[in-house]
């Protein structure tokens, strides 16, 4: 089981990578989401995170505020967005308070700004795990979903 996610995780990565795609985490999620949800018998939930990355060799900060993963079981983060999993050292933060406070986040940035794109992302993730199809790009979530069923040739 964990090695075809894997793969489908790699498929959609690589899928990313060769069209360019990015800001697309909320119908990523939605479909590897779905596919598990489909296909195996275990606790999946869709999350809302913030992300912190620090690159030392080029000594860069990067902050994202509004994102979503994969959450299985008690404490597994799949991040199905390969815009987030080649950035180095990355954290995932679900509380706003840990994350403001872990990183000094509050002088450079709107703490207010934080709490109201998080509380979006947690809505969506709310919504996806009651059941609901929560896509921007439904484009984009059809062409996935072809380009991983072609791929994988095996059973997911």
């Amino acid at each position: 089981m964990e090695q075809r996610i894997a793969e489908v995780v790699n498929q959609m990565r690589n899928y990313q990578q060769t069209f360019k795609t990015k800001k697309q985490c909320l119908a990523n999620t939605q479909y590897l989401y779905d596919t598990i949800r489909m296909n195996y018998n275990i606790d999946v939930n869709a999350q809302a995170v913030m992300v912190y990355s620090y690159d030392p060799v080029l000594n860069q900060t990067k902050i994202i505020i509004g994102h979503m993963v994969v959450n299985i079981g008690d404490n597994c983060i799949i991040d199905p967005s390969y815009e987030v999993s080649k950035l180095k050292n990355v954290k995932y933060f679900d509380k706003v308070n840990t994350f403001i406070n872990s990183y000094d986040i509050k002088t450079n940035y709107d703490v207010k700004k934080i709490i109201k794109e998080h509380l979006v992302f947690r809505d969506f993730a709310t919504r996806i795990n009651k059941g609901e199809i929560v896509i921007s790009n439904k484009g984009y979530y059809d062409n996935i979903a072809d380009f991983i069923e072609k791929q994988c040739s095996a059973n997911i």
